[in-house]
């Protein structure tokens, strides 16, 4: 075996771990981004300038796997001809193969151009990809701390009560049949719809009035801020005033396919991106954040293009129509849009429309 196919095989073996690792890197930021969006976009930045970096070698280790072709079927006739010369001592074998060999030799300078080549952008591909590592690290530490965050969000509000006032507390949560902590925060709440409904008074009793007014709007605001800090994640899907159903609270069987003549397309990308005019370089950061989402994500989340677009969901939407009524099919279901499109055309069609904000 030629020294050049033994560094050949070992630059393809290094390119599969290497694709193995990035893969691995982005199942991983998918995980992060759930927890720590801000976190995960610096992974993502990294993640597709490597991955970017991987496509063009594997481009070019096609173009050497030719060059190492050539040189070793140009080397076997030059064998091949160098035996004959020497079992024949004829001059004009003779001839054939020194003009064989120097075909091979030639052939094997390129090779050996190539194979420089491939080394160096094997060596910036793993600097880049440990760059992406070092990013993944610092976002799951980020990560951690966030969910370590969450987690503390419910405080424990500690008083001393007398021993009478426990035992009937304790002997009213059981004839409730729920705990005392539990009966405490609906007290707070009923307390704080008594505090808002004093809010109006100003109204209707003068002076008198105002002052009970602004009393129930301090107490109704520090009483939500308590429940707030109690018990930060609501069950409820809606809105606690207006008791409007939130975007997150769309029914999950919404399948609707996305056509241009069905949904309510916007007149134009800027229309769509309600940021106004953007230069030219925050509209190649914001290529850069759809280019990494449309590749790590096998959909298109609302709520994750909105984080992209540092729009909102709305917002996002629409942008979604405008990539429909540009020619990519695909269809929206529980707020994430499914392409059928390759996903190169997909995001070349985001870049237009950003182009356009």
């Amino acid at each position: 075996m030629f020294e050049e196919e033994s560094l050949f095989e070992q630059f393809s073996a290094e390119l599969a771990q290497l694709e193995d690792l990035l893969y691995s890197i982005k199942e991983d930021s998918k995980e992060i981004e759930k927890i720590a969006p801000d976190a995960a976009e610096d992974v993502i930045d990294k993640l597709v300038d490597a991955m970017d970096l991987h496509e063009e070698t594997i481009e070019f280790q096609d173009e050497v796997r030719e060059f190492l072709a050539k040189f070793l079927d140009k080397a076997a006739i030059a064998a091949n001809l160098y035996d004959k010369a020497t079992a024949t001592q004829d001059p004009a074998i003779q001839k054939e193969a020194l003009r064989a060999r120097s075909i091979a030799e030639n052939a094997r300078k390129k090779l050996d151009n190539k194979l420089d080549k491939m080394a160096s952008m094997m060596g910036k591909l793993k600097i880049a990809v440990e760059k992406t590592t070092t990013r993944l690290n610092i976002a799951q530490i980020k990560a951690r701390t966030q969910q370590e965050r969450e987690r503390n969000k419910k405080v424990r509000i500690n008083f001393t009560l007398p021993e009478n006032m426990k035992d009937d507390w304790k002997q009213l949560a059981d004839e409730l049949g729920i705990s005392v902590s539990e009966m405490i925060r609906d007290a707070m709440e009923e307390f704080k719809q008594g505090m808002k409904s004093l809010e109006g008074l100003d109204k209707d009793l003068g002076t008198v009035g105002k002052k009970i007014g602004k009393f129930g709007k301090k107490m109704s605001k520090f009483v939500e801020t308590q429940i707030q800090n109690s018990y930060p994640f609501s069950p409820s899907s809606t809105n606690s005033e207006s008791g409007i159903p939130s975007r997150n609270s769309k029914s999950s069987n919404f399948n609707a396919n996305i056509s241009s003549s069905t949904q309510p397309i916007r007149s134009s990308a800027e229309k769509s991106y309600s940021g106004g005019r953007l230069s030219i370089q925050e509209k190649e950061r914001l290529k850069k954040r759809i280019t990494g989402l449309i590749r790590i994500q096998n959909g298109i989340p609302i709520d994750k293009l909105a984080q992209a677009l540092k729009q909102t969901p709305e917002d996002a939407e629409n942008l979604i129509y405008e990539l429909v009524a540009e020619g990519i099919d695909g269809k929206l279901e529980s707020d994430v849009f499914k392409y059928k499109s390759k996903p190169e055309e997909v995001i070349e069609t985001f870049h237009r429309l950003i182009d356009r904000m």
